[in-house]
């Protein structure tokens, strides 16, 4: 059975293949540049949280940085153990652990924030003038939450 005429135009590509396909594309490029901060994407979206906002529960790190509890545990334990983070009673509640970055785990998100940011440059560089920022703006619209709400893991 033939699924060509020749007489009909091809449909358009389904937005969920677009957008799975960019996302692909845009993790293989910051899986690349987070290698060299020695940090992968997880760990980049729980720093960037901490750097975001500072000191978390872990609860609110979990929310915050999209991130399931028991995987949490496992990021924040190596974040730990490579001296990125600390946790540390809550003053307020201390059955509850206030997780923070270092000093190693500042410098740790600016080397890996600049890595990233180079890597979304290349992503989107062959898009016009402002067309990134057109596409971030239109995204969080569609995800609805603003800009800085959207997790980056």
């Amino acid at each position: 059975m033939s699924r060509g005429n020749g007489n009909r135009a091809e449909p358009p590509l389904p937005l969920a293949y677009l957008l799975k396909q960019a996302h692909l594309r845009l993790a293989s490029l910051a899986d690349d540049a987070l290698a060299a901060s020695g940090v992968d994407r997880r760990d980049f979206g729980v720093l960037r949280a901490l750097a975001a906002t500072g000191p978390l529960t872990q609860q609110q790190l979990g929310k915050e940085a999209g991130v399931d509890p028991a995987t949490l545990v496992r990021i924040i334990d190596g974040l730990e153990s490579r001296g990125l983070l600390t946790r540390r009673p809550d003053a307020a509640d201390r059955r509850r652990n206030l997780v923070a970055l270092t000093d190693a785990g500042g410098e740790s998100w600016d080397s890996a924030h600049a890595a990233y940011s180079e890597a979304e440059q290349r992503f989107t560089a062959s898009m016009s003038s402002g067309g990134a920022e057109r596409l971030r703006r239109e995204l969080t619209v569609l995800l609805g939450v603003g800009v800085d709400e959207v997790h980056l893991s």
